[in-house]
């Protein structure tokens, strides 16, 4: 097994979920599992979810659909992103659920799948402020309509996205909502009831009980993070990915020598270096060089000199206890860190760019165990 490895723990997922499910009661909880569950491997992901209840899944590619489909699961998998036209076939043959944002794709939609047995349910994107994908309200009356020239097509959910529910300003959510709300009620008047209404991001699920309806959409809660450091409930939440490395070498090095390219570390005194076996190729970005810090047992070092391709050396001192394939701690479920916000706020980031970074090159190693360290 090669030094590099992400450990994900499948119990911190279970218990983020029921977290979540016991925030939102009776509302069905559709999850976010696209860019391979934030880096976390979909197909786990999604079968762990799929045992513990979750009712639906969320892709942002037809490829991260065909996955799933792949691997045997089966429950609804929605489609969050607009796929080329000539993904629609495909997609429909691997009964996927459109969100619909504008007249030529559910046009798209309604030709690809004339003559189909079945009839196929789409999902209505309202633009209430994000300003990407979405109908805006001016023309999601319109839009709406329309689907009224395809028999075979029909409104299964409506649903929109909040641009600032992971902020500290209530007021933008609120007034957001009932928008779409005001939109959902008109839909009604012509007749049109969809039986899922979903709005509620990670954010809004957390501060804004009033969005849940009748479905949310968890993304980076489910991997243990709230989407603001600063979040009263960040505790409640376990981290799901443990990256972790091995120190490969520790050399003897002079007092004056310098780290790594460019030359922008130099030993102070005498000292012993650890080479430990990850680098930005696999995830672990170069903006961490000099500044970002790591664990080995209880103690932490600080990344010295720029972090390289596939490795990146720290400096133990002139004595130290650390040896040679001892365990380095990237970031993971720990109460004193790393986790994935310490090193997002050096990238001046957010957490979700921190596990969706690393790379496939980095083994995924699955554990049924739940972890969390003080």
């Amino acid at each position: 097994m090669r030094a590099t490895r992400a450990i994900i723990y499948l119990g911190n997922l279970r218990h983020n979920f029921y977290q979540i499910k016991k925030q939102v009661s009776n509302a069905k909880i559709l999850a976010a599992v696209k860019a391979d569950a934030y880096g976390h491997g979909a197909v786990q992901i999604a079968k762990t979810l799929v045992q513990e209840g979750c009712d639906y899944l969320g892709v942002a590619t037809v490829h991260e659909a065909w996955e799933l489909r792949q691997a045997q699961i089966k429950i609804p998998i929605l489609l969050l992103g607009i796929p080329m036209f000539d993904e629609i076939s495909e997609a429909l043959n691997l009964d996927v659920t459109f969100v619909v944002s504008d007249l030529d794709m559910l046009n798209a939609i309604g030709d690809n799948s004339r003559g189909l047995s079945q009839s196929i349910p789409l999902h209505l994107k309202i633009d209430v402020g994000m300003g990407r994908l979405g109908v805006t309200l001016d023309q999601a009356a319109f839009l709406a309509r329309a689907i009224k020239r395809y028999p075979h097509l029909f409104w299964e959910g409506v649903m929109t996205h909040f641009p600032s529910s992971d902020n500290s300003q209530l007021e933008p959510t609120r007034s957001q909502n009932q928008l779409f709300l005001d939109f959902v009620k008109f839909l009604g008047s012509e007749g049109v009831e969809p039986s899922l209404i979903h709005a509620a991001n990670s954010g809004a699920v957390l501060d804004h009980p009033d969005t849940y309806h009748s479905m949310v959409r968890p993304g980076i809660l489910l991997y243990g993070y709230p989407p603001s450091i600063d979040h009263p409930s960040r505790k409640n939440f376990y981290p799901v990915m443990q990256l972790e490395s091995r120190v490969v070498l520790i050399k003897k090095l002079k007092a004056g020598q310098t780290l790594s390219y460019g030359q922008t570390y130099s030993l102070k005194h005498d000292s012993n270096v650890g080479v430990v076996a990850i680098g930005y190729a696999d995830g672990y970005s170069r903006i961490f060089s000099n500044c970002a810090f790591v664990r080995i047992g209880k103690e932490l070092y600080q990344v010295s000199g720029r972090v390289c391709m596939d490795q990146f050396m720290i400096d133990l001192g002139n004595q130290t206890q650390v040896e040679r394939w001892d365990q380095v701690i990237l970031f993971g479920p720990y109460a004193n860190g790393p986790d994935a916000w310490d090193l997002a706020q050096l990238m001046k980031s957010i957490p979700y760019e921190v596990t969706c970074l690393v790379s496939k090159r980095v083994p995924r190693i699955y554990s049924e165990d739940s972890a969390y360290f003080s």
